[in-house]
């Protein structure tokens, strides 16, 4: 999880809105650390160019349970809508399933945009040793309106407040059970639009 945030943070620095986060889009490396990967509908804050498509269809792209309510409503990606993504990505490293799972993307757009609701807190976070601070990380990333969100920078500052939580140099803790571990262990070689999140590498 901390890998991951830190590629977004370092995504945001850069001003690209990735607009599409989920565990899918999440590679494991043989050394369990974990990449960003599928740039496709991703773009720069105020750039025209960028090595994938800029619409302003893409921009509204995504996949439903993932994505922030406003996003759902039609407004565009963004960063904030990049962190409601997150954590959903948190939810599938702790929980081991997809947000809202048993759910259609009717149901979920219904669950979200109209009752305001969020998905529910991982049945793994207490293995973690820090719930709470979990807890209250997501809650923060899930807020409805846009602006009540954390950036990446804030969320980092949180998950490295506590003295004994991981580091992104620890090894993947396999007792937690997650659908991120298994299929990608291996990366394919020549993958598109892979990014190295410690050099932001095109692959």
């Amino acid at each position: 999880a901390l890998d991951i945030t830190c590629g977004m943070n370092y995504l945001h620095t850069l001003s690209i809105v990735h607009g599409d986060l989920k565990g899918d889009n999440i590679l494991i490396t043989d050394d369990c650390r974990a990449v960003i990967a599928d740039f496709g509908i991703s773009f720069v804050i105020g750039g025209t160019t960028f090595a994938t498509s800029s619409s302003s269809s893409s921009r509204k792209g995504g996949t439903a349970r993932w994505q922030a309510p406003e996003v759902l409503k039609g407004s565009p990606n963004s960063f904030s809508a990049d962190v409601y993504s997150l954590a959903c990505v948190y939810f599938e490293v702790f929980d081991g399933s997809i947000p809202w799972s048993g759910f259609n993307d009717g149901a979920v757009t219904m669950n979200v945009v109209v009752e305001k609701k969020h998905p529910p807190y991982p049945k793994h976070l207490e293995s973690t040793g820090h719930a709470e601070l979990w807890r209250e990380v997501m809650t923060k990333c899930w807020a409805y309106e846009p602006q009540d969100r954390p950036t990446l920078l804030d969320i980092m500052v949180s998950l490295y407040m506590t003295e004994n939580m991981p580091t992104t140099e620890s090894k993947w803790d396999r007792s937690v059970p997650t659908r991120l571990h298994d299929p990608l262990v291996q990366i394919p070689s020549g993958l598109p639009r892979l990014f190295n999140l410690e050099g932001l590498a095109v692959v």
